[in-house]
């Protein structure tokens, strides 16, 4: 329970970033960062996709764990955190947005 305030956070900042597919720079360079501040070994730019990257940590043997995440935003749905539509501030309705909260997988 701790955490969650910080989980939302975070969610809030890749929702708000809205890059779409093969663009989404900020959320890639924010990942990493995150990551490399837990702990993680980041691979930057994986299987030369400049938005790619690969994390990994250990804390001794045991069973191997893989995750993958997705956090680009789908264009024409730029949306507010809001429950009527309403595009986010400085933006047209027309930009990126994320529809459903895949966004989310990254934070998991």
């Amino acid at each position: 329970d701790g955490i969650q305030p910080l989980l939302s956070a975070w969610t809030r900042t890749i929702f708000d970033f809205g890059e779409t597919a093969w663009r989404e720079y900020q959320s890639a360079a924010w990942y990493v960062d995150r990551l490399k501040r837990e702990g993680f070994s980041v691979e930057e730019g994986s299987g030369g996709m400049p938005t790619a990257f690969c994390a990994h940590w250990t804390n001794g043997a045991g069973p191997t764990i893989g995750m993958y995440a997705e956090y680009d935003a789908v264009p024409g749905n730029c949306q507010d955190a809001v429950t009527v539509r309403q595009p986010r501030p400085g933006l047209g309705a027309e930009a990126g947005g994320h529809t459903d909260p895949h966004s989310g997988l990254g934070i998991a």
